[in-house]
């Protein structure tokens, strides 16, 4: 999809799917768009805890997006939960805006290999 300079905007669990050999195959292209190469778009979508930091704060956005919310989906997998859950929809927001403070303290207290601690830091990097 980036080859072709389409930005997913909602990668989660749910729209993950195997099929029968295994592979893993990607469903509901609802919030997918096409973006000229170095273009951002304005539009709020995706599901409020895989949000990047410029998707909350409206700052325009590209296909980077989904490197942010594939590092909360990992974090996800190896850890139960997403790294700024909260049942309070404005504290993940807060969350994830202050996510080098909350993502730090949530990295040092889970039981998560040291790579796979450095690959969630790396891909939920606000630059």
């Amino acid at each position: 999809m980036h080859a072709r300079n389409i930005a997913y905007r909602d990668l989660k669990p749910e729209n993950l799917l195997l099929d029968n050999d295994g592979y893993i195959k990607v469903v509901d292209f609802g919030f997918a768009k096409r973006l000229r190469a170095g273009a951002k778009t304005q539009t709020l979508c995706g599901t409020p805890e895989y949000l990047s930091p410029e998707l909350v704060l409206s700052q325009g956005h590209n296909k980077c997006v989904d490197y942010w919310a594939f590092g909360v989906l990992v974090f996800e997998l190896l850890y139960g939960e997403t790294p700024f859950v909260d049942e309070d929809q404005s504290k993940i927001f807060k969350h994830i805006v202050h996510s080098n403070r909350v993502l730090g303290r949530r990295l040092t207290a889970a039981r998560l290999p040291s790579a796979a601690k450095d690959l969630i830091r790396r891909l939920l990097c606000k630059n």
